[in-house]
């Protein structure tokens, strides 16, 4: 019986650290320092579009929303089924950067909001588009494409925090993407 228990509590916590700050990072990962000035330098580098790509003056104002929306929310702690600025987790954070950057109102939870807008694929991504993952069997995670492989979430022992999908973790996790603002007009696609 104790083994039993043991188990299931070793099972909960495993569960429970799916966007923890620990298996995000290794402690080799180079940027794990969080220093203002590392963080400032990531930040201009992820919210720049290659230099092969033109953006024009729309797709210009959409980096800066996000990139002012960001700025409000960095480092918000991680807090389960919370909003705020005070806490948020993933859909909520997201639920709300959607709301105050574009005037669109997503459902609260990830399952939901999988099923708006218009799936893409990788290759087609955007900034402002949404980005799933499958942490496991049971547990969804989403965050905001910002470009250069880049997006914005709230991670359970991060925050709110840049990650890049180009991480063994959340390559190996990626689930789908969805549009929800239209081509050229930012605005709700469905």
């Amino acid at each position: 019986m104790l083994i039993i228990k043991s188990s299931i509590l070793i099972l909960f916590i495993i569960l429970l650290s799916g966007c923890s700050k620990d298996m995000l990072y290794p402690a080799n990962y180079p940027g794990l320092n969080n220093s203002q000035d590392n963080q400032e330098q990531a930040l201009q580098t992820t919210l720049q579009m290659p230099q092969d790509t033109e953006i024009d003056d729309k797709q210009a104002a959409l980096l800066e929303k996000l990139h002012a929306e960001y700025k409000k929310w960095e480092n918000t702690p991680y807090r389960y089924g919370s909003t705020g600025q005070t806490g948020t987790d993933c859909s909520g954070f997201v639920q709300a950067m959607y709301k105050s950057a574009f005037a669109i109102d997503l459902p609260r939870d990830s399952s939901n909001q999988v099923l708006k807008g218009k799936e893409i694929s990788t290759s087609q991504l955007q900034p402002g588009d949404l980005v799933f993952f499958k942490i496991n069997p049971h547990l969804r995670h989403v965050g905001i494409y910002i470009g250069n492989s880049s997006f914005i979430h709230s991670s359970t022992r991060g925050g709110v925090m840049i990650s890049n999908m180009g991480m063994s973790y959340w390559k190996n996790r990626y689930w789908t993407s969805r549009r929800m603002l239209t081509e050229g007009t930012y605005t709700a696609q469905n």
